[in-house]
């Protein structure tokens, strides 16, 4: 372990706590509110813990509308060491500390290239979208804040690798924006529209994608333990290798989705699920399929 996080997100009563380990090294803080880093230091060097607490209120300098740091909004473009290295510049095997496989250790071999559809070809993606000023973990861009609207404007944004653990995204329009290894666990985004974006390699447990569009997605590698995707649409999206234990597909629309050798489906809820005799890589699951799959009066199957 080379050190913590420990985050109280969001202030209504849908908040939480989290303290999470690090298990790679830490390269730099990013400043969130709500949050606190500690680190360990090597002995003989400094105390045995250094402490980045994630502060900011508005109206400060250098604060954005919604009380974080502007200059840095989001955890987009890291400032400090050159992304990739650690404090001293040298090259880390994974800075950011996110899981790269399906089993959440740095992945063997490198997933095919990703396959984008004709709607997100030729897009150029970007850290500066609509929206992205306002993104940190526990942020709610669904209603007003701060004096300001709602924003849900995340289309054709490079999210990747950004950490916006238990924010509420519902309506937030994600369409072929890139949110490869980022952190998203416990996000809220009900009722989102992610036409072609990826999702590969994101630590992405109890996400909430409920009653979402979200066909030709990309969520190879990605950790969804225990997501909610009741009556979601999933048209052509692919599961390839990540973790779905848990997670609830209820009166979900799977037509053509992939789920070639992903992980934990035996315990997932597929009750009323659609078009599941055409989705990929069902007969081969490993660990067995559960229950609710071998008995087709649980299913509607889209006939």
């Amino acid at each position: 372990c080379f050190g913590f996080e420990f985050s109280h997100l969001r202030s209504n009563t849908r908040g939480y706590k989290r303290c999470q380990l690090q298990m790679a090294e830490v390269t730099h803080p990013i400043p969130a509110p709500g949050s606190t880093c500690m680190i360990k230091i090597s002995p003989g060097t400094l105390p045995s813990m250094s402490m980045f607490p994630g502060s900011g209120s508005p109206g400060q300098q250098g604060t954005s509308p919604l009380g974080g740091p502007i200059a840095n909004p989001s955890g987009i473009q890291p400032t400090g060491p050159a992304a990739g290295t650690n404090s001293l510049g040298v090259p880390a095997a994974n800075p950011l500390g996110m899981p790269t496989g399906a089993t959440g250790g740095l992945a063997t071999a490198a997933p095919p290239p990703r396959k984008k559809i004709a709607e997100c070809q030729g897009k150029k993606l970007t850290r500066n979208c609509g929206c992205c000023m306002f993104l940190r973990p526990g942020a709610d861009l669904s209603t007003a804040a701060a004096g300001q609207s709602a924003c849900t404007d995340l289309a054709y944004a490079d999210l990747s690798g950004v950490n916006i653990a238990g924010a509420t995204l519902e309506d937030a329009v994600l369409t072929c924006s890139n949110l490869d290894n980022a952190n998203v666990e416990g996000v809220n985004c009900i009722n989102c529209i992610g036409l072609g974006s990826s999702w590969r390699g994101a630590r992405a447990e109890g996400l909430n994608l409920q009653e979402s569009s979200m066909k030709s997605v990309d969520f190879t590698g990605a950790h969804l333990l225990n997501m909610n995707a009741e009556l979601t649409e999933f048209e052509r999206s692919t599961f390839t290798g990540a973790n779905l234990g848990g997670s609830k597909f209820v009166e979900a629309n799977l037509n053509y989705v992939d789920f070639t050798n992903a992980k934990g489906m035996h315990t997932a809820d597929f009750m009323g699920a659609t078009n599941i005799q055409t989705a990929k890589g069902i007969g081969a699951m490993s660990g067995g399929i559960g229950s609710a799959w071998s008995n087709p009066t649980m299913f509607n199957m889209g006939r």
